[in-house]
């Protein structure tokens, strides 16, 4: 055979291999690609970063110094209460007498109970004289039992 450079060049005919699969399936991935409404999606995206800078700016602006003033007011309330409830304050020395009292009125109040519980005639009669018959005073006992006093 001889060469002719004016002769049509010679076509092998091919199968399609993964060359051309792989060109195909990057050729699809493409046009699915340009077709994505990329524009709307930017403009969406660039929208919502408004908005959150907005809001950063209100939180920071805002918030955070309100924030930090509530904080440091908590800081000193905790540290009065700890103040006040020390070992040594005043205000825990009167909490304690206070719960002293407590104790002596219900102490008080439980021997008026049990003496009224004996004696219930004592609501109307009153209490006795120191000239007065022993009207409280049990036929089995010899004992006169009258009001008990309160201890301060």
């Amino acid at each position: 055979m001889a060469y002719d450079a004016t002769a049509r060049p010679l076509e092998i005919p091919t199968v399609p291999g993964s060359m051309d699969k792989l060109q195909e399936q990057l050729q699809a991935v493409v046009d699915k690609i340009s077709k994505l409404p990329i524009d709307s999606i930017a403009a969406n995206l660039n929208g919502s970063l408004a908005e959150m800078q907005k809001t950063l700016k209100q939180v920071n602006g805002e918030v955070l110094p309100q924030m930090r003033d509530t904080l440091e007011q908590s800081k000193k309330t905790l540290a009065s209460a700890n103040e006040s409830f020390s070992e040594d304050s005043p205000q825990r020395q009167k909490l304690g007498q206070a719960m002293e009292e407590v104790q002596r009125t219900a102490r008080s109040v439980r021997v008026l109970s049990d003496f009224l519980g004996r004696h219930p005639e004592a609501l109307i009669r009153g209490r006795l004289k120191d000239n007065q018959p022993d009207a409280y005073q049990s036929p089995s006992s010899s004992v006169r039992e009258s009001v008990p006093e309160a201890q301060p």
